[in-house]
């Protein structure tokens, strides 16, 4: 029995582009103001080493945001939270056949206890690197998600839009998948 983790975006929420460009483009600003912000402070923040609202709070001012910090958060989570239909799809499926499906994504807190609420329900559970204190390209990420399982790496399936991330699974003997298409997903059905 395969155990299924499974990226969270570029996978079951579509990706269109990143949010720092997003705001620049609404907020009609240089893409250069806001990326220090998501360059240098946010990956502490994905780690659980920092909080997001602390430190995204007196850029506000500088990018011209004229509305409060939790209606730009909402803002954020909500463009980033399109579903694809056809990997949850696939995961009830999955599921239904008795393979639990975990979340595995790097995430800070806030926008990790909105995909809880959005789609948690739909996953066996969710490992998110704010928790964990790891992100996917560190081996001790997916290392920790086994001991917590209680499983092999060998017995994972994991599912990344990013081939770095696949790389570092597959490494360490996990059976990875690149997520490109929906077509991704029938190849993985037939291996099963």
């Amino acid at each position: 029995m395969k155990i299924f983790l499974i990226d969270v975006d570029g996978v079951v929420l579509k990706k269109h582009e990143y949010f720092s460009a997003r705001l620049a483009r609404e907020l009609d600003i240089p893409l250069e103001q806001v990326l220090p912000f998501f360059i240098q402070e946010f990956p502490l923040c994905s780690l659980g080493k920092a909080d997001l609202k602390e430190l995204i709070a007196p850029h506000l001012p500088e990018w011209g945001w004229q509305g409060t910090l939790d209606e730009l958060l909402n803002h954020w989570f909500e463009v980033e939270n399109e579903t694809d239909e056809a990997v949850l799809t696939a995961v009830a499926a999955w599921r239904a056949a008795g393979h639990p499906c975990y979340l595995a994504t790097d995430q800070e807190k806030y926008r990790a206890a909105h995909i809880r609420q959005s789609i948690g329900e739909q996953f066996d559970g969710s490992f998110f690197s704010c928790d964990l204190g790891l992100k996917k390209t560190d081996p001790a990420f997916f290392q920790t998600i086994a001991d917590t399982l209680k499983t092999d790496l060998s017995d994972i399936l994991y599912l990344d839009d990013d081939a770095k991330n696949v790389a570092v699974a597959t490494d360490l003997g996990i059976t990875a998948q690149l997520f490109e298409s929906a077509a991704d997903l029938d190849l993985i059905a037939q291996a099963l």
